[in-house]
Order: structure tokens, then sequence, then C-alpha cells
């Protein structure tokens, strides 16, 4: 429907404005063909099933689309409405979780796990909240067990911590950082347990219908889900990916979204609307270990510098989908991008995309190459 009236367009863009929903604007001419260039050439290279991309700078949504197919056996095409798994990108939104019951005064950072889970083995008596959020609790990852290998069908939260109970501590809690699924998987019992909700419940009230993410979600797959996309996997074909059950992932990697909800996660993330700005700080500040040392990770988010510009970030992987969140914000962009297949260097992608709205990002002449290692790649950068 078309409307002609400038009352009616202003009611429009106040609309869009209040319910937190970065304004399309139209990029530069060049640079969006850049990128829609780049983009392509990616999809043919790396042979990508499809691919959805935004691209946020100041404030306004540049880019918003899809490449290639949501669905390759129906040829149904990518677009900024397919919804993919998100997987560890859950994480920044289980901490944010977190930081509303701190702001409330219902958690500690500092408060042990014990006095909101019992049953808990000898040595992790002294493990934190922040020990959790961090990733230094030194608590084993579930997700680096033999157990994993049965993550196609559903596990309860009492047979994972069964899993990771049985083994002792890989460090004393804050000695090192060390990637932990395990940490979010108890955090989301924790807010089941302090808010007497749901984790997907409470998600949902205090997060995603305040910023109108209507696609955003804990993953179920027995709903009927409108453009949710398909998983696959390439080894020497590309194949259908067997769908992880979501009991696995919970509050560690259970969510699924698009790029045109999480543009409004990152507009929401400039302002107060979910935290104050104190706790999105600490939420972006590097964790001290207990040597003094510092780790470029805070709570749900990795903080780094890429040739003097800062990048709060995080990704994802799962079987079958891959996903990036880049944001720069002394830069004022921030690039997503979500792929429904695996194995791919989708924080490369990401990046070179910033690069082409972030003047001196990269080297010239840098190349994506298919190593999708995050951690070595991204240090690269830091080193330099």
């Amino acid at each position: 429907m078309k409307i002609s009236s400038g009352i009616a367009l202003m009611m429009c863009f106040l609309f869009l404005y209040f319910a937190g929903i970065p304004i399309m604007k139209k990029a530069p001419s060049e640079q969006s063909d850049q990128i829609d260039k780049y983009i392509e050439e990616q999809m043919h290279n790396l042979q990508i099933s499809g691919l959805s991309l935004a691209v946020v700078k100041d404030g306004e949504s540049i880019k918003a689309r899809g490449y290639g197919f949501a669905n390759i056996e129906l040829q149904v095409p990518a677009s900024e409405a397919s919804i993919y798994q998100i997987a560890s990108v859950t994480k920044q939104f289980t901490a944010t979780a977190v930081m509303i019951l701190v702001e409330e005064h219902k958690i500690g950072l500092d408060d042990k796990i014990t006095q909101y889970l019992s049953n808990l083995p000898l040595d992790w008596q002294s493990i934190t909240i922040r020990h959790l959020l961090t990733h230094t609790s030194g608590i084993v990852s579930y997700t680096s067990l033999p157990e994993w290998d049965r993550n196609l069908y559903p596990i309860s939260k009492e047979e994972i911590m069964k899993l990771v109970a049985k083994y002792p501590l890989n460090f004393q809690p804050g000695n090192a950082w060390d990637y932990n699924n395990t940490g979010y998987f108890l955090l989301g019992m924790i807010i089941e347990k302090v808010s007497g909700q749901s984790y997907s419940g409470f998600l949902k009230e205090r997060i995603f219908t305040p910023l109108n993410m209507k696609d955003t979600r804990v993953n179920d797959l027995n709903s009927l889900i409108k453009n949710r996309t398909s998983g696959y996997e390439r080894t020497s074909r590309l194949i259908n990916a067997r769908d992880s059950d979501p009991s696995w992932g919970y509050a560690a990697g259970a969510l699924i979204s698009t790029v045109t909800d999480l543009t409004k996660w990152d507009a929401a993330l400039y302002t107060e609307k979910i935290l104050k700005r104190h706790s999105l700080e600490q939420m972006w500040t590097p964790v001290i270990l207990n040597n003094g040392e510092t780790f470029p990770y805070g709570f749900g988010w990795a903080i780094n510098k890429i040739n003097g510009h800062r990048v709060i970030w995080h990704n994802g992987g799962i079987q079958g989908f891959c996903s990036s969140i880049l944001r720069f914000p002394d830069d004022q962009v921030t690039v997503i991008v979500l792929i429904n297949q695996t194995p791919l260097p989708v924080d490369q992608i990401a990046l070179k995309v910033a690069s082409f709205s972030i003047k001196g990002l990269l080297p010239p002449g840098y190349e994506v190459n298919n190593d999708h290692n995050l951690s070595l790649f991204i240090n690269e950068f830091v080193r330099k």
C-alpha cells in the first residue's frame, strides 16, 4: 500500500524510530555495488548455498538482503527475512538476561553459583557468575565430550549436568580463559531459577518483545516457522545437515533469528532500552585473570582492535549454520552475516564487508581464505 501524504510518511518514520528499527537508507551506489560484487564472488568461490547480510552505518541500515538459497531443493531464495540458527551468537542474549537480573539486584556477578544451583561438585564451590560469563570457570565444556555426538537427540538439563560433573576442573576458576558452552548452559538454568520463568519466556518478555524482534526465539524443530532456512554441510559434496536438537544448545546456542531482527538488537545497544550504559560497558570489558593479565572477552562478546578500530563481536557455528556479528562502535558500523552452510569463514566475510565502510580497516589486497578458525583469524590482526 502506498501513501503519498507527508503526514502519513512522518508517522511511519516515527513508528520505526520508536520501535527501534534502523531506518533503511540507500547505500552510496559504489559502496552497495562493491558489497554485492564481493558477496557474489564469495558465493561462487566458496560455493555458499545461502547468505543473508545486513550493514548498519551511523544508525541506518544501508544494506539488508539475501543471496543464494534458503532452501536449495525448493529453490527458495534467501532474503533479509530468512531465519537462521545463530548458535553461539545466543550467548550475548544470555549475558544480557543475566545483566538485567544484576541491575534488579537479583543476582550478583561475584555470587557463587552454589547460591542458585544445588548438588554441584565440590570443586565448583568457588565458581562465580562472572566466571561463567567470561569462560574462566575451568569447567569442562560439554561440547568437547564424546557424548556431543548424540546431539541430534533431545537431552535434559540433568543429563548435561551429569555429563560434566564427573570431570575435574581444567584449571582453578579465574586462572585461565577457555571457551566453554557449559558455563552458558548453567547461566540459562540460573536465569530460570531466579526469574521463575523459562529461559525462552524471559528473553521474549525482557528483550525480544520490547525490541520488536518478532522472528527471534529459541529454536523448536517441531514448530512450523515461516521463512526458516535449511542447513547444509559440504565435505566432498553438499549435503543436508542434520539438525542438532535445541535442548543441547539451550542458553549457549539455541536461538534463531534474522539479519533484520539483529539490526534492531544492534540499534538497542546504542541506547538504554534494555540495559544501562554501565552494564553494557561491563559486558564489553576484557576479563581480568587471577594473575592480573587480561583476555579479550567480556560477557558474551569478544573485544579486540583491528588496525586501530575497536570491534565488539561474536560468531556462532553449528551443523549447517554459521553466523557473525561485528560491531565497530567508534566507527558506528555493524555487519551481520548469517549463512546456512558449514564450514565457512563467516567472520572474514563480515570483516571484508565492514572494510567497505571503514577506511583502512584491512590492508590493500586482503583476500578471504577458507580458514574458519575465528580466533587465529582475529588474532592475526590483533598482533599487527
